[in-house]
């Protein structure tokens, strides 16, 4: 008879085994798979690694367990997919990377990661730039008057000169606001941006017993900077980007 497969979302730090009252994917019940004091939370599942596909339904249910836990838990989060064909082999990576799973756990212990995206407004980086360099209003106010194929040649000038000005205002705003979040958080990491307005995509590792203080730095520089950029703010959530379990436990699929 073939063994139970086990789809994982996590690793916790509980030293016996518990079923928790929550939902798995296939509408399995979520429990743990222990090694001394850690576990992988799991629920057993019929699919294997190829087949468990990343749909909607899916997703949502894999983050809502890992939410549930991350209440009471220090959780080190799967990303969605890990299933384990084996139960020993689960429990002898648990028993191999038993010492770097604990140092991750102290890391985020008491810690939360939160998420922070950075979109510039472009029409108030517009009249700023145009405030702050003449050329380029000088530029627009010659093609008034100039013919066509001129005027295009003169276009494409204009163009080349405020990508260069957008680069560098672009990389002054990233370059503070970064920094001064750096000041009072625990650990950082810059993503690549989702979209050209996004001057930042990054993730922060905060104590929890100075969320409020970087709550306080975020209201403060929204103000700061009024009209010119957005801030978006999620916490907590997941910390993928503060540990890597995949790198583990990968042996398992």
């Amino acid at each position: 008879m073939a063994e139970e497969k086990r789809y994982i979302y996590c690793v916790i730090p509980i030293n016996k085994e518990r079923k928790f009252d929550l939902v798995g994917l296939e509408g399995e019940e979520v429990y743990t798979m222990n090694y001394r004091d850690i576990a992988a939370v799991v629920s057993n599942i019929s699919l294997s690694y190829e087949e468990c596909d990343p749909t909607r339904r899916n997703m949502k249910t894999h983050t809502l367990v890992l939410e549930a836990l991350m209440k009471d838990h220090t959780v080190l989060p799967a990303r969605f997919g890990l299933i384990s064909d084996s139960g020993d082999k689960l429990r002898e990576l648990l028993q191999k990377y038993y010492p770097t799973l604990k140092d991750y756990i102290k890391k985020l212990d008491n810690r939360m990661e939160v998420g922070v995206k950075v979109f510039w407004e472009k029409e108030a980086m517009i009249a700023e730039l145009e405030g702050k360099d003449q050329r380029l209003t000088k530029i627009k106010e010659e093609i008034k008057t100039l013919s066509l194929p001129i005027a295009e040649q003169k276009l494409v000038k204009a163009g080349e000169m405020v990508r260069s000005m957008i680069e560098k205002w672009v990389d002054r705003y990233t370059g503070r606001v970064y920094l001064e979040l750096m000041k009072i958080v625990v650990d950082g990491k810059k993503n690549y941006p989702i979209d050209i307005k996004n001057i930042i995509n990054s993730a922060f590792l905060v104590d929890k017993a100075r969320e409020k203080d970087f709550d306080a730095l975020i209201d403060k520089l929204d103000s700061e900077y009024g009209d010119k950029i957005n801030f978006k703010y999620v916490k907590p959530i997941p910390p993928y980007n503060f540990v890597n379990l995949e790198l583990y436990l990968k042996e398992v699929l």
